[in-house]
């Protein structure tokens, strides 16, 4: 199970982009502190123009 007495963290893939954008928007401006970006990866999709890249990141409460 882990250390019950460590902050949850909840593990997103989400637009490298947009890590800024969901942060203003859910949690405010404080999450950007607590992000922390773990890995990335290239993720190509016909519906966009360009390819975007994705990185994995946690967010520690």
């Amino acid at each position: 199970m882990g250390d019950l007495s460590q902050p949850m963290a909840i593990i997103m893939a989400a637009p490298i982009k947009r890590i800024v954008e969901y942060g203003f928007i859910r949690y405010g401006l404080d999450v950007l502190q607590s992000i922390e970006v773990s890995s990335c990866y290239r993720f190509e999709d016909s519906l966009y123009s360009d390819t975007q890249l994705y990185c994995n990141f946690i967010y520690r409460e």
